[in-house]
C-alpha cells in the first residue's frame, strides 16, 4: 500500500519522541488539543480491502490496449495538488512527458525505464525536461504528478 499525502495533510504524531528526539505537544498535535488529536484515531480493526473500499477514489481506466492499461487513482478533478495514475505494463509503453516532471514506485514485477531496471519497491524521479518516457517489462508502477506546470 502506498499513502500519497497532501501538502495538506494534519500529521498527529502520538509518540512522544520520534527518531530520538523529544517533541513537544505543539509538534506532535500541529497546534489541537492531545484529546482531539488522539480522537481522529479510529483503532477499529478492519482489513486492507475494508480501508481500500473506504478510502480509495474508484480507478478510471485512461488508455488501454495490448501493452498493458493505464487507470487514475487520483485525478486531478479529485485533487488540485496532484494526480495519481497506475500504470500496468505487458511489453512496451512510451509516454509523452510534456505538462511536469513525477515520482515512479514500481510495485509490481520488472520494469525498465529508458533502460534502467527496476523491480517492486524500485523508485525514481522523473524530470520536466525528460520529454518521453519509455517502459519495457512486466509489472505495475505508480507514478504521481503535480499539476500541469
Amino acid at each position: 500500500m502506498i499513502e500519497v499525502m497532501e501538502p495538506s495533510d494534519w500529521v498527529i504524531v502520538p509518540e512522544i519522541e520520534c527518531c530520538g528526539v523529544k517533541l513537544n505537544e505543539k509538534q506532535r498535535f500541529m497546534g489541537i488539543s492531545p484529546q482531539k488529536a488522539i480522537g481522529m484515531f479510529d483503532f477499529m480493526p478492519q482489513t486492507e480491502a475494508e480501508i481500500r473500499a473506504r478510502f480509495s477514489p474508484v480507478p478510471k481506466i485512461v488508455k488501454q490496449g495490448a501493452w498493458g492499461m493505464l487507470r487514475s487513482l487520483i485525478s486531478p478533478d479529485d485533487c488540485k495538488l496532484f494526480s495519481t495514475y497506475e500504470l500496468t505494463v505487458n511489453g512496451e509503453w512510451e509516454m509523452e512527458n510534456s505538462d511536469s516532471f513525477g515520482i515512479g514506485i514500481v510495485t509490481e514485477g520488472m520494469l525498465s525505464f529508458d533502460g534502467i531496471h527496476m523491480r517492486a519497491g524500485g523508485n525514481f524521479f522523473l524530470p520536466f525536461s525528460l520529454k518521453r518516457l519509455h517502459v519495457v517489462g512486466t509489472g505495475k508502477m505508480i507514478l504521481i504528478r503535480p499539476p500541469a506546470s
